[in-house]
C-alpha cells in the first residue's frame, strides 16, 4: 500500500493505493544499473489503470501489512518514469537496508 497527497486548487487529500511488489529481477529488466539493492520496485503492469506513485509523492511509505495486523514501512517513495505508465513500476528506497543507520542516528529509536 502506499500513499500520496492529492493536491486540488485549494484541498489537500490523502490518497493512497495497493500495489504488488516486484521480482527483483523485474525491476532490473526495467531499470538496468540504475537499479540496486538497495531499492524495490512496485506496481500492476498488466492493468489499464495502474496504481503509482507521482511527482510530489517522494519521501512518502510504501507499506505492508504483516500476518499479525502491524504495518511496517518496506520503502520510501523515490523515482520512477512517469506516473502509471506502462512497463515502469514505481522505485522505493528499501527501508531494511538502512536499519542500522536509523537506529543509530535515533539512538536505537529510545529517544
Amino acid at each position: 500500500r502506499l500513499k500520496g497527497f492529492h493536491r486540488d486548487t485549494r484541498l489537500l487529500t490523502l490518497l493512497q493505493g495497493v500495489v504488488p511488489l516486484l521480482p527483483r529481477e523485474d525491476c532490473e529488466a526495467r531499470y538496468g544499473q540504475k537499479f540496486t539493492n538497495r531499492m524495490i520496485c512496485a506496481g500492476n503492469l498488466s492493468e489499464e489503470k495502474r496504481v503509482d506513485s507521482c511527482q510530489g509523492d517522494s519521501g512518502g511509505p510504501l507499506m505492508c501489512q504483516r500476518s499479525n495486523g502491524r504495518w511496517i514501512i518496506l520503502g520510501i517513495t523515490s523515482w520512477g518514469y512517469g506516473c502509471g505508465r506502462k512497463d515502469s513500476p514505481g522505485v522505493y528506497t528499501k527501508v531494511s537496508k538502512y536499519v542500522p543507520w536509523i537506529k543509530k542516528v535515533t539512538n536505537g529509536g529510545m529517544g
